[in-house]
Order: structure tokens, then C-alpha cells, then sequence
């Protein structure tokens, strides 16, 4: 996982991206539902970077 502080940060990222994005003050319902899109979509992907 990579931690990107601002968007200019990401111009160099390639594609593709799963992204969540939020200020996660504790894990609960609607955050887990947002962070398991992202490692969803990651896995879904073939090539993804290691954690």
C-alpha cells in the first residue's frame, strides 16, 4: 500500500488505480464497505504492486 498526501503525488502513478479516499476516523460499516471495493477491485487485477 501506498500513502500519497497529495494529488500531485499521483501524476506519475500508472493505471490501473483502486483508490479510497477519506478521512477514516475508525473502522466502521461504510468505511469497511469502501476499503473492501478498493481491495476488491485490487484483486481482481492481475498485476498489482505488493503490500
Amino acid at each position: 500500500m501506498f500513502v500519497y498526501q497529495e494529488f500531485k503525488q499521483l501524476k506519475d502513478v500508472s493505471s490501473p488505480v483502486h483508490w479510497a479516499m477519506g478521512m477514516f476516523d475508525g473502522l466502521h460499516v461504510g468505511h469497511a464497505a469502501v476499503i473492501g471495493a478498493a481491495v476488491k477491485g485490487l484483486l481482481l487485477t492481475e498485476e498489482f504492486p505488493p503490500c
